[in-house]
């Protein structure tokens, strides 16, 4: 039986959470970060695995909309396990996605297929935390910054 729990957001709106879902027991996968997009409605899930172990596992990403509870708007598969996401402030159709493997992959949600517009080369180092920076001195474009577990922040460049 599913354990459910209910949230009131700002407004009328609220959001009931299912605790369990047989869709993701089934792949052995943990939840590695959840990102609320600028968009209310849209929230990114990364998926990746319970242990640390040097296998060959995958990653997944599920876009959803609280429109939509019971299935995901966008389902993006990744060569590695996901360890971190970041929606863009500026362009919130921008998702960048951290992986196990050290590479860091930035697609665009806006279209089913979600292609990869950036990839960037594996470090071997996970990529923990993902973040935005918007800078008076790059005028509207976003930094993109990550870090890994060696504390190398490295820049991925301005979208």
């Amino acid at each position: 039986m599913k354990s459910l729990n209910s949230y009131k957001l700002s407004g009328n709106a609220s959001l009931l959470i299912c605790r369990s879902d047989i869709r993701y027991k089934r792949f052995s996968r943990s939840v590695t970060c959840i990102v609320w997009s600028s968009n209310p409605l849209i929230f990114a899930v990364g998926y990746g695995r319970y242990f640390f172990t040097p296998n060959n596992s995958d990653g997944l990403v599920y876009v959803w909309n609280i429109k939509n509870p019971v299935l995901p708007e966008r389902t993006i598969r990744l060569k590695s396990p996901t360890s971190a996401c970041a929606f863009s402030k500026r362009h919130p159709n921008l998702l960048a996605i951290g992986l196990i493997s050290g590479s860091m992959v930035l697609v665009d949600i806006s279209t089913p297929n979600c292609p990869v517009i950036f990839e960037s080369q594996e470090t071997g180092d996970p990529l923990w935390s993902i973040t935005w920076l918007q800078m008076e001195s790059y005028g509207e474009d976003e930094m993109l910054l990550a870090g890994t577990q060696v504390f190398r922040i490295p820049s991925l460049g301005n979208y």
